[in-house]
């Protein structure tokens, strides 16, 4: 492995050194004929390197075109154009013709997925893309965050990554091509037959797949794009919505109503119901009669939790009022402003701005500046706002997205850099309260794209 690795360290300089006099020789045949941007068809020069590397080391190269991305058009047809393949899917089309000139094996996965997303449609599509705030403690781990396959219908989706079940889907075409490339036109490696099983052999562990919140008949349709291999990793039996309706019917002959005695035996109720309900089919949902029951008695559980909350024996609060820059200031170092510090850097910047009025615990507030977080923070370089807590605490942070149509994330990391709580900035403003936060050092910023912090309040609890 070390020679090989040496290999490719050394021809990959010498193509970057010999890569102006190719554009200048080469240009018409990987540029503008293919591919009309200013990079002058590097994409497929790029390309043929690995082609022609693996060929002399006796690999049989497979070409894949990319991954159809999630924008539509009025009319329902995947949109082409700058960040999505090119114009009219240089891209896609580049992979294609390189395959053609060199005479090797293409998988066209851009037709697969954008079929899939086109059967699947503008809103349902969205249930095969991953959510842009899978960034939790489990974010790396291949595990799903609880509650992810609930949050569908109000997180932001990605237009690039799939989730677990548009994965699945993707890797079933992907067998489905080989089977196609390889076993039935008998191009085996060295004449060994290579043998391919017609179904999926297990599945993650604990894997989350939203298509009950796709209708039936378009999983169905999705299923129906695979003619050689079974993608199915269940039997798709939908939970008989019966079964929701029958314990909400229980719970209210159980608890008639809710009191200051019974709310938190009937919370426990209430989500347990509700995590019968979010696995029932989106076609079945409305066949819970008194699903609206459910939500009365939940919202009843929510103002008497919000009603019997300790009062706070010690409150501590970043209000950005009190710090002593002037709106619409940059600040592009540490500044400390109370208990809290705000880190930003050359570059990358945190930036006082307008403030807001918002109410917690019954009590308003009126800030004149807040803080613009700007893009993803880097926690222990920039953009985040840093405080400790001496004990156990309640965390609540009061923020806003930069953008009036994005839900947004506030992520808050420990001392190891590992995350340990989210907060809400939607496109309206959100006060979102975390308990049970563990004495410790915590760094606090944005998930990904911008957002203002109107208000830190740690609260503690005896």
């Amino acid at each position: 492995m070390d020679s090989i690795s040496q290999e490719v360290q050394t021809k990959m300089a010498s193509y970057q050194t010999n890569l102006t006099t190719y554009l200048n020789n080469s240009v018409n045949k990987y540029g503008s004929e293919y591919y009309e941007y200013s990079s002058g068809g590097t994409y497929k020069w790029f390309l043929k390197q690995y082609i022609d590397f693996a060929r002399s080391h006796d690999a049989t190269p497979v070409l894949v075109t990319p991954v159809a991305r999630l924008a539509f058009n009025s009319d329902g047809t995947l949109k082409s154009g700058a960040g999505l393949h090119g114009d009219d899917f240089a891209y896609v089309k580049a992979v294609r013709q390189l395959a053609e000139e060199e005479n090797c094996m293409l998988i066209d996965l851009f037709n697969d997925t954008k079929d899939m997303l086109e059967v699947s449609g503008s809103k349902e599509s969205y249930y095969l893309m991953a959510l842009k705030d899978e960034t939790g403690a489990n974010g790396n781990s291949g595990l799903w965050p609880q509650g992810y396959d609930t949050e569908f219908e109000t997180a932001p989706h990605e237009q690039t990554h799939y989730n677990k079940f548009g994965s699945y889907l993707t890797a079933a075409k992907i067998a489905e091509a080989l089977k196609e490339l390889i076993v039935e036109n008998k191009e085996y490696k060295n004449g060994e037959k290579i043998e391919f099983k017609n179904s999926v052999l297990s599945i993650p562990e604990k894997y989350i797949a939203p298509s009950n919140l796709m209708h039936k008949a378009t999983v169905n349709k999705l299923f129906n794009l695979f003619t050689t291999v079974d993608p199915k990793d269940h039997d798709y039996v939908y939970p008989d919505p019966k079964i929701v309706e029958d314990a909400i019917s229980e719970m209210l002959v159980n608890y008639p109503s809710v009191t200051q005695d019974n709310y938190l035996e009937v919370k426990a109720v209430c989500e347990d119901i509700r995590s019968k309900f979010v696995l029932i089919n989106v076609d079945d949902v409305e066949n819970v009669s008194n699903k609206a029951k459910l939500e009365e008695y939940e919202a009843a559980v929510d103002a008497l939790v919000k009603a019997n909350r300790p009062v706070a024996t010690e409150t501590i609060m970043f209000n950005p009022d009190n710090l002593t820059e002037a709106l619409n200031t940059m600040i592009a170092s540490t500044v400390t402003c109370g208990d809290f510090k705000i880190v930003g850097a050359d570059k990358k910047e945190v930036t006082v701005m307008t403030g807001t009025k918002f109410t917690y615990n019954d009590v308003d507030y009126t800030t004149s500046k807040s803080l613009s977080m700007g893009g993803s923070a880097s926690f222990g370089s920039s953009r985040y706002i840093e405080f400790t807590t001496t004990k156990t605490a309640s965390i609540t942070v009061v923020a806003k997205s930069s953008s009036s149509t994005d839900d947004r994330k506030v992520r808050m990391v420990d001392s190891s850099k590992k995350e340990v709580a989210q907060f809400d900035a939607n496109g309206t403003q959100s006060i979102t309260t975390v308990d049970n936060i563990q004495a410790g050092t915590y760094q606090l910023g944005s998930a990904g794209s911008g957002m203002y912090i109107y208000a830190i309040i740690i609260e503690y609890f005896d």
